[in-house]
Protein backbone atom coordinates (compact mmCIF):
# COMPACT_ATOMS: atom_id res chain seq x y z
CA UNK A 1 0.00 0.00 0.00
CA UNK A 2 2.87 2.38 0.77
CA UNK A 3 4.31 1.85 -2.72
CA UNK A 4 0.90 2.48 -4.31
CA UNK A 5 0.44 5.70 -2.32
CA UNK A 6 3.96 6.82 -3.32
CA UNK A 7 3.32 6.17 -7.03
CA UNK A 8 -0.01 8.03 -6.94
CA UNK A 9 1.60 10.98 -5.11
CA UNK A 10 4.40 11.11 -7.72
CA UNK A 11 1.89 11.11 -10.58
CA UNK A 12 -0.47 13.67 -9.06
CA UNK A 13 -1.21 16.37 -11.62
CA UNK A 14 0.37 14.31 -14.43
CA UNK A 15 -2.65 12.13 -15.22
CA UNK A 16 -5.21 13.23 -17.78
CA UNK A 17 -8.88 13.49 -16.79
CA UNK A 18 -9.69 10.06 -18.27
CA UNK A 19 -6.48 8.32 -17.19
CA UNK A 20 -6.04 6.06 -14.20
CA UNK A 21 -3.12 4.09 -12.81
CA UNK A 22 -2.94 0.68 -11.15
CA UNK A 23 0.13 -0.40 -9.18
CA UNK A 24 1.12 -3.95 -8.25
CA UNK A 25 4.13 -4.40 -5.99
CA UNK A 26 6.58 -7.32 -6.11
CA UNK A 27 9.49 -8.09 -3.82
CA UNK A 28 11.68 -11.11 -3.30
CA UNK A 29 12.44 -11.31 0.41
CA UNK A 30 10.13 -11.21 3.41
CA UNK A 31 10.20 -8.06 5.52
CA UNK A 32 11.37 -9.09 8.96
CA UNK A 33 11.43 -6.68 11.89
CA UNK A 34 13.20 -8.13 14.92
CA UNK A 35 12.25 -5.55 17.56
CA UNK A 36 9.07 -3.78 18.62
CA UNK A 37 8.26 -0.17 17.98
CA UNK A 38 6.51 2.18 15.61
CA UNK A 39 7.00 0.94 12.04
CA UNK A 40 7.31 3.52 9.26
CA UNK A 41 7.78 2.76 5.55
CA UNK A 42 9.66 5.14 3.25
CA UNK A 43 9.51 4.72 -0.51
CA UNK A 44 11.84 6.53 -2.91
CA UNK A 45 12.88 6.39 -6.54
CA UNK A 46 16.14 4.83 -7.65
CA UNK A 47 16.19 6.62 -11.01
CA UNK A 48 14.50 9.39 -12.93
CA UNK A 49 12.93 6.82 -15.27
CA UNK A 50 9.19 7.46 -15.79
CA UNK A 51 6.80 5.58 -13.51
CA UNK A 52 5.44 3.36 -16.26
CA UNK A 53 5.61 -0.42 -16.46
CA UNK A 54 7.98 -2.34 -14.15
CA UNK A 55 9.89 0.24 -12.08
CA UNK A 56 12.38 -0.51 -9.32
CA UNK A 57 11.92 1.56 -6.13
CA UNK A 58 13.65 1.60 -2.74
CA UNK A 59 11.64 0.61 0.33
CA UNK A 60 13.16 1.52 3.68
CA UNK A 61 11.57 0.08 6.81
CA UNK A 62 12.15 2.13 9.97
CA UNK A 63 11.31 1.06 13.49
CA UNK A 64 11.40 3.98 15.93
CA UNK A 65 13.55 6.01 13.49
CA UNK A 66 16.14 3.24 13.08
CA UNK A 67 16.50 1.51 9.72
CA UNK A 68 15.38 -2.11 10.15
CA UNK A 69 15.44 -3.06 6.47
CA UNK A 70 16.44 -1.49 3.18
CA UNK A 71 15.33 -3.23 0.01
CA UNK A 72 14.40 -2.84 -3.62
CA UNK A 73 10.85 -3.51 -4.75
CA UNK A 74 9.35 -3.56 -8.21
CA UNK A 75 6.24 -1.48 -8.79
CA UNK A 76 4.42 -2.59 -11.92
CA UNK A 77 2.70 0.67 -12.86
CA UNK A 78 -0.11 0.25 -15.43
CA UNK A 79 -1.74 3.21 -17.19
CA UNK A 80 -5.35 2.96 -18.38
CA UNK A 81 -7.45 5.32 -20.48
CA UNK A 82 -10.25 5.21 -23.06
CA UNK A 83 -8.77 4.73 -26.55
CA UNK A 84 -10.11 3.71 -29.95
CA UNK A 85 -10.11 -0.02 -30.60
CA UNK A 86 -11.10 -2.00 -33.66
CA UNK A 87 -14.69 -3.29 -33.46
CA UNK A 88 -13.69 -6.27 -35.63
CA UNK A 89 -10.64 -7.51 -37.45
CA UNK A 90 -9.57 -5.22 -40.29
CA UNK A 91 -7.26 -5.82 -43.23
CA UNK A 92 -4.55 -3.70 -44.75
CA UNK A 93 -6.00 -1.06 -47.09
CA UNK A 94 -9.45 -1.01 -45.44
CA UNK A 95 -10.82 2.51 -44.96
CA UNK A 96 -11.50 3.49 -41.34
CA UNK A 97 -14.98 4.73 -40.54
CA UNK A 98 -16.64 5.65 -37.26
CA UNK A 99 -18.63 2.37 -37.18
CA UNK A 100 -15.40 0.30 -37.26
CA UNK A 101 -13.99 1.80 -34.05
CA UNK A 102 -15.20 2.21 -30.49
CA UNK A 103 -13.91 3.93 -27.37
CA UNK A 104 -12.87 1.40 -24.70
CA UNK A 105 -10.66 1.62 -21.63
CA UNK A 106 -7.41 -0.24 -22.26
CA UNK A 107 -3.98 -0.68 -20.67
CA UNK A 108 -1.80 1.72 -22.68
CA UNK A 109 1.41 1.11 -20.71
CA UNK A 110 3.16 -0.75 -23.52
CA UNK A 111 1.30 0.74 -26.51
CA UNK A 112 3.75 1.76 -29.21
CA UNK A 113 2.92 4.74 -31.37
CA UNK A 114 0.33 7.47 -30.93
CA UNK A 115 -3.09 6.08 -30.00
CA UNK A 116 -6.39 7.67 -30.98
CA UNK A 117 -8.99 8.93 -28.51
CA UNK A 118 -11.67 10.27 -30.88
CA UNK A 119 -13.23 8.80 -34.02
CA UNK A 120 -12.64 12.14 -35.80
CA UNK A 121 -8.89 11.45 -35.58
CA UNK A 122 -9.21 8.45 -37.93
CA UNK A 123 -11.23 10.24 -40.62
CA UNK A 124 -9.36 10.02 -43.91
CA UNK A 125 -7.20 7.10 -42.76
CA UNK A 126 -6.95 3.50 -43.86
CA UNK A 127 -5.31 0.45 -42.36
CA UNK A 128 -1.59 0.17 -43.03
CA UNK A 129 -1.51 -3.22 -41.24
CA UNK A 130 -4.12 -5.78 -40.33
CA UNK A 131 -5.50 -5.73 -36.77
CA UNK A 132 -7.65 -8.03 -34.67
CA UNK A 133 -10.94 -6.98 -33.13
CA UNK A 134 -10.45 -5.23 -29.77
CA UNK A 135 -6.90 -4.13 -30.57
CA UNK A 136 -5.83 -0.56 -29.77
CA UNK A 137 -5.50 1.54 -32.94
CA UNK A 138 -2.31 3.57 -33.25
CA UNK A 139 -0.55 5.52 -35.96
CA UNK A 140 1.61 2.41 -36.52
CA UNK A 141 -1.45 0.62 -37.95
CA UNK A 142 -2.92 3.47 -39.99
CA UNK A 143 -1.94 5.73 -42.88
CA UNK A 144 -3.57 8.57 -44.82
CA UNK A 145 -5.67 7.57 -47.81
CA UNK A 146 -3.68 8.65 -50.88
CA UNK A 147 -5.09 11.57 -52.85
CA UNK A 148 -4.21 9.83 -56.13
CA UNK A 149 -4.93 6.14 -56.68
CA UNK A 150 -2.54 3.88 -58.57
CA UNK A 151 -3.39 3.89 -62.29
CA UNK A 152 -5.31 7.18 -62.16
CA UNK A 153 -4.87 9.81 -64.88
CA UNK A 154 -3.19 12.96 -63.51
CA UNK A 155 -1.69 16.13 -64.87
CA UNK A 156 1.87 16.92 -63.77
CA UNK A 157 2.63 20.64 -63.49
CA UNK A 158 5.95 22.39 -62.86
CA UNK A 159 5.71 26.12 -62.42
CA UNK A 160 8.29 28.86 -61.89
CA UNK A 161 8.03 32.67 -62.09
CA UNK A 162 8.60 32.67 -65.90
CA UNK A 163 7.68 29.16 -67.02
CA UNK A 164 4.85 26.64 -66.75
CA UNK A 165 5.18 23.06 -68.03
CA UNK A 166 2.41 20.45 -67.85
CA UNK A 167 2.05 16.89 -69.03
CA UNK A 168 -0.55 14.15 -68.74
CA UNK A 169 0.57 11.06 -66.83
CA UNK A 170 -0.77 7.83 -65.33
Amino acid sequence: EAVGRFVHAQLEGKLGPDERVETRTRWRVPILVDHEGRVHLEVSRLSSRPLRGPTVLRLRVRVDDQVASDMSVTADVRWFRPVLVAVRGMRRGEKLTADLVELKERDITQVRGRYYTDSKQVAGLRMHRSVRGGEVLTDRYTEPIPVVARGAAVQLVVETANLRISADAV
